[in-house]
């Protein structure tokens, strides 16, 4: 999603990315947690708050969680929610499912029509179409950073090839 949103500002973007495929554990999810989505409008089932799900998540985590960064991806879920949909992924129909009872449910777990691999899938074609450059089984290996430790640049090692990127900017 960052390259893809880097490409879509007109930044040249390139991806080394150190497995052989691309989105990690994101490519499993059945969906993803939103509020305030435009599918729950839809759906007319959007009368949940960040409030509402940060306490049952603090209250099933035993209030051991970074609440003030669970806040912030919890605020930004929807809009997050609306721009993958924006994107081209497709949800099912009905999106919402749960496994909680309606009276306890919050309402918020997105379905994927075709998983998260499909997600992963789109984003690569768009940063490609858009002009980006991905490398698989290229891990950075070091920051370069200039004399007052600001990071200018990357080197990666293609780890088939062996080859060196040296990339700036």
């Amino acid at each position: 999603s960052a390259g893809l949103t880097a490409v879509q500002s007109g930044v040249k973007v390139v991806v080394f990315e150190k497995m052989p495929s691309l989105g990690g554990a994101g490519v499993y999810p059945e969906g993803s947690l939103g509020i305030g989505t435009n599918i729950q409008k839809r759906e007319n089932r959007g009368n949940r708050t960040v409030g509402d799900a940060l306490g049952k998540i603090n209250d099933f985590a035993h209030w051991r969680v970074n609440a003030a960064a669970l806040y912030n991806i919890l605020s930004h879920s929807g809009e997050t929610i609306n721009w993958v949909e924006d994107e081209g992924i497709e949800f099912k129909s009905p999106a919402i499912k749960t496994m909680f009872p309606p009276e306890t449910t919050l309402n918020t777990w997105h379905i994927y029509k075709n998983n998260g691999a499909s997600v992963t899938h789109n984003f690569y074609k768009k940063i490609l179409a858009g002009g980006g450059k991905i490398f698989l089984e290229t891990p950075v290996k070091r920051l370069l950073t200039n004399d007052k430790g600001e990071v200018i640049g990357v080197e990666a090692l293609d780890i088939v090839t062996g080859k060196l990127y040296t990339v700036y900017g």
